[in-house]
């Protein structure tokens, strides 16, 4: 049977526009033999979370299925949350499960997650969730978040501000995003789960229904 062996790493070699964190978590589907002791890979190597800061992942089960649950924080930067004498915070928990050869996560019932069916017009399209800026490139099906204006800006130990991810998509002529805004941490699965990307965000003025605008796409 094949399971999933899922694992931290810190500074990871980058390989275009993966492994863009110096601290995130990977899997790779395989093989385990407990009598050997031994996992043997039947694929690549995929990072589980795609966004600013995943790490130091548990997983849970509740009959067949099973959930993950991470920490979102990141030594490499500044803790806006040391005024309240803490760092970081647990991610939503969320239900994991295999999907060819790969794992996708997905929102709880519960989680009061959104749903939103986005179908681009232009090339170069945009939308934006209060100050969380999606941007779409649909030749190269490449897509960039941005998270600016925060109350405390995220930067690294050079003081450059860590504001900017992008993945590629194998699809977006058929864009679909679920997302979840739970205070301060922010998660987003696109197209069912191919792409998993959570971040922190410190905007206290954010207005409790979410301000959506965009650009050169369609919200349905």
């Amino acid at each position: 049977d094949r399971c999933a062996l899922i694992y931290s790493l810190q500074n990871p070699k980058r390989a275009g526009d993966k492994f863009q964190n110096r601290y995130t978590v990977a899997y790779q589907i395989g093989k385990l033999d407990l009598q050997k002791g031994s996992f043997l890979p039947l694929g690549e190597e995929y990072e589980l979370d795609r966004g600013f800061a995943c790490y130091a992942t548990h997983t849970l089960t509740q009959g067949d299925k099973r959930y993950i649950v991470y920490w979102e924080g990141s030594w490499e930067n500044n803790n806006p949350m040391d005024v309240e004498g803490y760092a970081g915070q647990l991610s939503l928990v969320k239900e994991i499960r295999f999907q060819r050869e790969r794992l996708t996560m997905h929102f709880l019932p519960n989680s009061k997650a959104k749903h939103l069916d986005v179908a681009l017009l232009e090339d170069q399209a945009y939308l934006k969730i209060n100050n969380i800026k999606i941007a779409f490139d649909r030749q190269d099906k490449l897509v960039t978040i941005t998270r600016k204006d925060m109350d405390v800006p995220i930067v690294d130990s050079d003081n450059n501000p860590i504001d900017e991810r992008h993945f590629h998509l194998t699809n977006l002529e058929r864009l679909s995003i679920d997302y979840s805004i739970d205070h301060s941490c922010v998660e987003f699965s696109f197209n069912d789960g191919e792409v998993f990307f959570s971040l922190l965000n410190f905007k206290l003025d954010a207005p409790i229904e979410e301000v959506i605008a965009s650009e050169g796409c369609i919200i349905k």
